[in-house]
């Protein structure tokens, strides 16, 4: 990892991660507590018939929420893939970031195009970085957020709309030094980052 993404990255991360566990916690804590009543009133001899399964179905289903976020965290935990392509590296944190948006009674839609995703010339860690700074900052604000991807001849775009999203003049001055253009907007925020000269076109 160069210096500058690294560093990018790994204040993102730190913020990310924060945010996520508790997020993580309250499934898994769902899932204790309906096993335990099931535990409890199975043992009682009280397990028979359907009034059991609602707690069954509540298990499983935070049970799904937890692996789903678990899933996202492995996946930014791992190097990011080379050629890099910002599809693959939005994914798994928009999932820690959209769990982060709902549990702030807000939501988020990700919009990517069908078609073929074009490598980018920029460190995978600043993009790394530069998604889970926006991404977590618009989340945090608990409104109906969209996040847009879309390819241009030259850049890829990423565009964060639904809330005016504050990020520190420094952030913007280290991404702009990575490649990463950062647009301010009155109700979101578009990062631009430059294709790779021999992505298809």
């Amino acid at each position: 990892m160069a210096a500058e993404p690294a560093k990018i990255w790994l204040r993102a991360l730190e913020r990310l991660t924060a945010a996520v566990a508790h997020e993580l916690r309250n499934p898994l804590n769902g899932v204790a507590l309906n096993l335990e009543v099931l535990r409890g009133r199975v043992g009682r001899g009280r397990g028979e018939g359907a009034p059991l399964v609602g707690f069954a179905d509540a298990a499983a289903a935070d049970l799904l929420v937890a692996i789903r976020l678990t899933d996202a965290l492995l996946a930014v935990a791992r190097p990011v893939r080379v050629p890099v392509e910002v599809g693959s590296t939005l994914a798994p944190i928009a999932t820690l970031a959209s769990a982060v948006a709902v549990a702030r009674g807000g939501s988020m839609k990700v919009i990517s195009p069908d078609d073929f995703a074009p490598a980018v010339a920029v460190d995978g860690y600043a993009i790394r970085g530069a998604l889970a700074t926006v991404l977590l900052a618009a989340a945090e604000r608990g409104a109906e957020i969209v996040c847009t991807t879309s390819y241009e001849p030259d850049v890829v775009v990423v565009e964060v709309t639904g809330a005016e999203i504050g990020l520190p003049d420094e952030l913007a001055s280290s991404l702009e030094s990575c490649g990463i253009a950062l647009i301010a907007a009155s109700n979101g925020v578009a990062m631009r980052i430059p294709r790779h000269a021999e992505s298809e076109r």
